[in-house]
């Protein structure tokens, strides 16, 4: 399958989904186990991560290129490393082969999805939990510094 070659040094919106769009988070340990991956792996390939939410069949996160790595390649490695973790590297694979992103061109788009990730459980009507960590992380800070 060809992977798509996303670079420049924006601020994405990406989603990715669960095959079949099986409940795997539904399973608190394992949203907190993504949630650890997506944070670890941001870091080490050189992405700011400003937010993401974690439903029980997707993922949202809000994340800007800042090194020499591509979006596809953070997607890959993310849902690979969370795979092998909660597999062992055996059996059905559960992500989608491919994501969708949306680059966030202006404050205004930024600011809306920011408030899409915090209320995405309140739109998709499930448990309130969802709201919370671990399905749930804000970078304030970060968000704040970058439009001083």
């Amino acid at each position: 399958m060809t992977q798509r070659a996303i670079d420049g040094p924006y601020i994405y919106f990406v989603t990715t989904n669960t095959t079949f769009r099986l409940e795997v988070f539904g399973v608190p340990e394992y949203a907190t186990i993504m949630g650890k991956l997506i944070q670890q792996t941001c870091i080490e390939f050189g992405f700011e991560l400003f937010a993401y939410c974690i439903m029980p069949d997707h993922v949202h996160m809000l994340v800007k290129k800042s090194g020499s790595v591509t979006v596809s390649r953070l997607m890959k490695h993310i849902k690979g490393r969370f795979w092998r973790v909660i597999s062992g590297g055996s059996g059905n694979r559960i992500w989608q082969p491919r994501f969708n992103f949306r680059i966030v061109d202006n404050e205004e788009y930024f600011s809306n999805v920011i408030q899409y990730i915090i209320h995405n459980y309140q739109k998709a009507k499930i448990e309130d939990h969802y709201g919370k960590a671990p399905f749930v992380f804000v970078d304030w800070k970060q968000i704040h510094d970058m439009f001083e």
